[in-house]
């Protein structure tokens, strides 16, 4: 009995290539439910050194977590506390000048239509319609044949 040749070059970039669209696909569907996995993967990739480094330091491990989740709470709440009244500020601002806002867009939006007006005006629409129909009556003529 022969040995099993290895694949050809051909299926395995044809493997490669199946494999990586199946991970795509994947992905693809996972995409609504992999933005939290992922952040949570970050946050603990980024924890894990300073995790070590408090071990190294003599503290357990358990006491270590604790430590570095109210570490990363504090800091979080210090951000919030820090973004809360810049986001109030820019909200307020927005209210007060949400009228000015809407005229701008009316007024821009007004020059946009007028402009497009313009332009429509200056095509001739009767003459590309007889210029359409006249190619359409070419190309029935060439794929159906001459009126009897």
């Amino acid at each position: 009995m022969r040995p099993a040749s290895p694949p050809s070059a051909l299926w395995r970039w044809l493997a490669g290539l199946a494999g990586v669209l199946g991970i795509g696909f994947g992905l693809y569907h996972l995409r609504s439910i992999l933005p939290p996995f992922l952040l949570a993967w970050l946050i603990a990739f980024l924890m894990d050194p300073l995790l070590d480094q408090l071990q190294r330091r003599g503290y357990s491990r358990a006491g270590a977590i604790a430590l570095v989740y109210l570490l990363f709470f504090l800091i979080f709440l210090l951000v919030l506390l820090l973004l809360i009244p810049l986001l109030v500020g820019q909200v307020a601002s927005f209210v007060a000048h949400f009228n000015e806002y809407v005229q701008e867009v009316s007024r821009v939006l007004e020059q946009w239509s007028l402009a497009l007006l313009q332009r429509l005006e200056a095509v001739e629409f009767p003459s590309l319609l007889k210029g359409l129909e006249k190619e359409i009556e070419r190309w029935k003529s060439l794929l159906v044949g001459p009126p009897p």
